[in-house]
């Protein structure tokens, strides 16, 4: 059985690493900012006992 593998230039290569690479950290930046966010509305109100949290005995065992 033959199998033809296609490979495309260097430089084509090159532009779609750059262009991923440029939507992953947009991405992370955007989520990041978004979970610093969420922090800032969320410890305040379990800090001051607003917010109570359940843990099951077996998680804080561990």
């Amino acid at each position: 059985m033959n199998l033809e593998l296609v490979i495309p230039p260097k430089n084509l290569m090159k532009i779609y690493y750059d262009l991923i690479n440029l939507k992953y950290r947009q991405l992370y930046k955007t989520e990041n900012h978004l979970l610093v966010q969420i922090r800032e509305v969320i410890l305040p109100k379990l800090m001051s006992g607003k917010i109570r949290v359940n843990i099951p005995e077996e998680a804080s065992a561990k």
